[in-house]
C-alpha cells in the first residue's frame, strides 16, 4: 500500500468509527473537491476504492440519518 492509500483508508476508518461524517468536510472545505479530483484522475484501483469510501460513505450515512429522523 502506498502512503496515499493508507491515509485514505485511515480517514475512512475514522469516519466509520466515530460517526463524524460531515465534520471533516466542514472543517476543510477543499477536502471534498480534492478527493473528487483524485477519484476522476487516479488510475490505481486501490486508491480509487478508498477515495470512494471516504467520499461516498458520509453521503450514505447522512442519507440514512435523515430518513430515520
Amino acid at each position: 500500500m502506498c502512503m496515499i492509500q493508507v491515509s485514505l483508508w485511515t480517514m475512512a476508518q475514522l469516519v466509520e468509527s466515530t460517526g463524524y461524517v460531515v465534520e471533516p468536510y466542514k472543517r476543510y472545505p477543499k477536502l471534498l473537491e480534492i478527493l473528487l479530483d483524485f477519484l476522476k484522475t487516479e488510475q490505481a484501483t486501490g486508491i480509487r476504492r478508498e477515495v470512494g469510501r471516504v467520499t461516498l460513505l458520509p453521503v450514505l450515512q447522512v442519507g440514512q440519518l435523515s430518513v430515520t429522523v
